[in-house]
């Protein structure tokens, strides 16, 4: 499909003193198409009669943020037992069927995690999890769909054809850690 170049850059660091340890991570992704073609798009409000969508070069690839930003911080409560805040930030990204860039782009998103383990031996761990802790409403990937041909009840006469997968909701997660 056409020529494309995947280029940036990956930063991370991280910084430990005494109980603590905090890290950060960056990612800049430059992902482009580098050369200009045609591709079949009917369900893209933007296509043309015939269903095609225009690609020039340097428009972005879908599904793929240009700012990925990753922080945590762990906390050693005593020499067995962690506590863990975890963040994760990304850009919005254009939908898989937009290669033209024409649609606007799913939203940015931040998300924290919490975390907690207690080492019982070297074999065994207790941990506990909640993932999306302020239970935010994100999507973490778009298409579209036809609308007219594929009745959806919840949503009788739904025209737009964006389809956004969701994030899961805030998730607990406990349980025991065994290694052999």
């Amino acid at each position: 499909i056409g020529t494309t170049r995947r280029q940036g850059i990956d930063l991370s660091g991280d910084y430990s003193t005494g109980p603590w340890r905090f890290a950060l991570g960056y990612t800049y992704t430059d992902a482009t198409f580098r050369h200009a073609l045609t591709l079949n798009s009917e369900d893209n409000p933007f296509a043309d009669a015939d269903g095609l969508i225009h690609v020039l070069p340097g428009d972005r690839l879908p599904g793929i943020p240009q700012n990925m930003l990753k922080l945590s911080a762990d906390y050693r409560v005593t020499s067995d037992w962690t506590l863990s805040l975890e963040g994760r930030y990304a850009d919005g990204q254009y939908l898989r069927g937009d290669e033209s860039n024409l649609n606007p782009k799913t939203d940015p998103y931040f998300v924290l995690n919490l975390a907690t383990r207690y080492k019982l031996s070297d074999r065994f761990e207790l941990f506990g999890e909640i993932d999306n802790l302020l239970d935010t409403k994100y999507e973490t990937f778009g298409a579209f769909s036809p609308t007219a041909d594929v009745p959806i009840s919840e949503v009788p006469g739904a025209s737009n054809p964006r389809s956004l997968s969701p994030a899961a909701p805030i998730s607990v997660y406990a349980g025991v850690r065994i290694a052999l």
